[in-house]
């Protein structure tokens, strides 16, 4: 498998659609990472505020886990695609106003446009995250977030 860290990166999510990144160091993701965690626990439901306010890490209910969990994989995919994301293609607009509708509009990779291809085909966030950070977590497993190792899975093919 060749090392996805240290280069501009393709991503066929489905659809005809693909994801374009720029590079990102195992820092850069892990400072995401961190953002991603402290997003997730704002704006809890009440009752996911208290359980996380008034209970013990360890005795927090399963569906407050649940919920942060939840809340940290949209966070962190969101902030991966908003400092890293580069362009797509495949996705289109609604033609405006009087425009011919037989013409196609890629649509512009702005948020918007991006929450809302997210929302209506909710499988690709898993596919997009899960082959974004694929790299990282090799690199986890190697215990080695500097170098690559000629000797272990993530080495140049």
């Amino acid at each position: 498998m060749a090392r996805s860290i240290e280069m501009e990166r393709d991503i066929p999510v489905g659809y005809g659609v693909v994801f374009y990144f720029k590079p990102f160091s195992y820092a850069e993701f892990k400072e995401c990472e961190s953002t991603a965690h402290r997003l997730s626990r704002q704006n809890l439901s009440m009752a996911a505020q208290m359980a996380v306010e008034t209970i013990d890490d360890e005795d927090t209910p399963d569906q407050v886990e649940d919920e942060i969990r939840g809340r940290f994989h949209s966070a962190l995919l969101t902030i991966l695609i908003t400092r890293f994301g580069l362009r797509w293609e495949g996705v289109e607009r609604e033609p405006a106003g009087d425009a011919d509708p037989e013409v196609s509009i890629p649509a512009p990779f702005e948020q918007g446009y991006i929450d809302n291809f997210l929302t209506q085909y909710p499988g690709v966030s898993n596919v997009l995250s899960g082959r974004l950070l694929l790299p990282f977590r090799m690199v986890e497993q190697e215990g080695n977030a500097s170098a690559p190792s000629p000797s272990t899975a993530s080495a140049e093919a």
